[in-house]
């Protein structure tokens, strides 16, 4: 009886897990120290983001996130699931656009998507490596167009990757000067 009540418990406690306030300043997020300057961001419950990365919001992860993806080593998806032999997996000998498209494969599978429309890509420095930025647009089930944008590098073999995505009509440009300026200044070790 008593293995029952500790139980419950348990998924109680779980199950309430709270979004936390993401404070002003320095934070450290998976592999990566972002600076942000006022406490508009989220930090979501891991049972609650997508993919259990590490993520933030700022109107709750239907309407927005920023999925920090850190430390992916050669071999490995990009996020936790059940069953990995359903995602793509990250090579450390693969080229930007390789990788832009195993982040788009991974997004839509996670979000159940189909990717509409992809932009072009880009180089972009991320704390001192060279790196690429995407933007891409995707459409749920629910028939929302979602767009994202993609930061990214490879640093010592492991991926590191920031994406942010908001339906495309108001909560992307409404947050995106934000999260794109998070994935700009991040730092990694």
């Amino acid at each position: 009886m008593s293995r029952v009540v500790f139980i419950l418990a348990l998924l109680l406690l779980t199950g309430c897990e709270q979004y936390q306030q993401v404070k002003s300043g320095r934070n450290e997020v998976g592999s990566f120290s972002v600076t942000t300057e006022a406490p508009i961001w989220n930090s979501v419950p891991s049972g609650h983001s997508p993919g259990s990365l590490p993520t933030w919001t700022v109107d709750g992860v239907t309407l927005n996130s920023l999925s920090f993806v850190s430390g992916i080593k050669d071999g490995s998806p990009l996020v936790t699931v059940h069953d990995k032999s359903k995602y793509p997996v990250f090579h450390s000998d693969m080229l930007p656009n390789e990788i832009a498209e195993l982040v788009q494969s991974t997004v839509a599978r996670l979000f159940t998507a189909t990717i509409s429309r992809t932009g072009e890509l880009k180089p972009l420095t991320i704390s001192g490596q060279p790196g690429f930025e995407l933007e891409f647009e995707f459409v749920t089930d629910d028939e929302v167009i979602r767009r994202a944008f993609v930061g990214g590098t490879v640093k010592n073999g492991e991926l590191q990757v920031v994406v942010f995505q908001a339906p495309r009509m108001h909560y992307f440009e409404k947050d995106f000067g934000h999260a794109r300026d998070l994935i700009v200044s991040a730092k990694l070790p």
